[in-house]
């Protein structure tokens, strides 16, 4: 009800296994995290939308602790707008097709340093990540939810809002466990 009427995108932000450890014992670093992904995001559209000045995306970051199997998994889930809005509140929409292997890059550029501000890392750890052919950095862009299609957008923000476990999929036992 709150989300304006524009086509979204779920960007889920992974980060190497390596960095998920800290987040194990910081929790504080979710919140960090999260405002590297919209600070990112917002850098990625507003070289897209170069002509526009101080262009925004709506967007909401959930993060996660978890993964499938109930394991440390740190990431982030997000619903992002297609497209940006300018300082007078008009939507421009992005390409359908819009290519977030820049994003990707800026992520990890800014999370790394957000982590070496915090000293959640060490400067030799950034460089060994640097140097590895896949940095363990990515990001999952492949759902869209079409503009007016607000049953998705619900359905979606209440996927990435889910708890690790349900109440409702959970059975007993004949021995009561």
């Amino acid at each position: 009800e709150v989300l304006p009427d524009v086509p979204y995108l779920q960007i889920v932000f992974t980060i190497p296994k390596i960095l998920r450890k800290h987040f194990l014992f910081g929790r504080a670093l979710y919140g960090e995290l999260a405002k590297v992904a919209y600070a990112a995001t917002r850098e990625f559209f507003a070289a897209h939308f170069s002509t526009i000045e101080k262009p925004i995306p709506a967007m909401i970051v959930a993060p996660q602790s978890f993964g499938g199997l109930l394991n440390p998994h740190a990431h982030l889930h997000s619903v992002s707008s297609l497209g940006v809005f300018d300082q007078e509140g008009t939507f421009h929409a992005g390409a359908g097709e819009l290519d977030c292997t820049p994003l990707e890059a800026v992520f990890r550029e800014r999370t790394l340093r957000r982590m070496l501000k915090r000293e959640a890392i060490t400067p030799e750890r950034v460089e060994l990540l640097g140097s590895w052919r896949h940095s363990g950095f990515n990001l999952n862009t492949t759902r869209r939810v079409a503009a007016g299609d607000r049953k998705s957008l619900e359905t979606l923000l209440q996927y990435i809002e889910r708890p690790p476990v349900s109440l409702k999929r959970l059975t007993y036992r004949e021995d009561g466990m």
